[in-house]
């Protein structure tokens, strides 16, 4: 019989600090598409303060009410060709 060795995982259940968001915020590369919500990561930026201060509160309430808005189920990948690789399919 084999047993197999579990490590376990350091998880917080703590809710995000806005020093945690803001941090974030500072790290993310600008330059890069926005997502289906059409929210370019320089607008999240514009405003550092008032952006980590209103993710806080709903990051909160998404951790106490233990329910992740339908929104976040949504995505969207896109297959971006590289340069010389388009082919074009002409029916």
């Amino acid at each position: 019989m084999v047993h197999e060795q579990q490590s376990e995982i350091d998880v917080s259940t703590e809710c995000i600090t806005r020093q945690e968001i803001y941090a974030a915020l500072k790290n993310m590369k600008n330059v890069k598409a926005a997502g289906m919500d059409m929210i370019i990561k320089e607008l999240l930026k514009a405003d550092i303060e008032t952006t980590a201060c209103v993710l806080e509160e709903l990051f909160c309430t998404v951790l106490e009410v233990e329910e992740i808005p339908e929104d976040w189920n949504c995505g969207l990948i896109v297959t971006l060709p590289k340069k010389g690789s388009v082919e074009i399919d002409v029916a």
